[in-house]
């Protein structure tokens, strides 16, 4: 298994490098800003995105082979509860040493599921990730006030980032991305 750290903020990166210095693992460290930003991560391979701008992490979470490895993607969001032990899975930058280093060591024995979402639940955040506000998409969509607000709540809670701010949409929105819309 090869991991990949692909980050903006080039301190957290060398940050990464000090932590792992010790591990016995093959290992890519990549900034964005480089010319060498073009990575091809292989099924089970470990991909750790820690990209800041929100643009950029979603072009780069259409990386081929992305979909298949077992993908963390990293923000600056206190907080990020959740009990999922499934790839791909969101961690608060705000981990410990130690809670960085356990997931790297049972990476290799956490499964990869890509799972499904629908087209509805797809839209409701693709146009909250667009500026709408939940009324104005219930006016025009037909759906009602109630039903998107649960909608937005199953999906933070689900990724761990109930009271977030409009950056938990957008990580939702990458996220939900990842699934098969049915």
């Amino acid at each position: 298994m090869n991991y990949y750290f692909i980050s903006d903020d080039t301190f957290f990166l060398y940050g990464i490098q000090d932590v792992i210095k010790s591990r016995d693992i093959t290992c890519s460290f990549i900034h964005p800003g480089d010319d060498n930003t073009i990575f091809y991560p292989q099924p089970g391979d470990l991909v750790v995105l820690a990209v800041n701008d929100n643009s950029l992490r979603t072009h780069l979470l259409k990386t081929p082979g992305i979909m298949a490895a077992r993908l963390v993607i990293m923000a600056d969001i206190p907080g990020i509860r959740t009990e999922r032990q499934v790839f791909p899975c969101l961690m608060s930058k705000g981990v410990t040493v130690k809670g960085f280093l356990r997931l790297l060591e049972r990476a290799a024995n956490i499964p990869v599921s890509q799972g499904t979402v629908s087209r509805q639940v797809m839209t409701i955040f693709n146009q909250l990730s667009h500026g709408d506000t939940v009324h104005g998409l219930s006016a025009y969509s037909r759906l009602s006030l109630k039903y998107i607000y649960r909608v937005k709540r199953n999906v933070f809670q689900e990724y761990g980032l109930t009271g977030c701010n409009s950056v938990g949409i957008l990580l939702c929105r990458d996220m939900l991305r990842m699934k098969m819309p049915v």
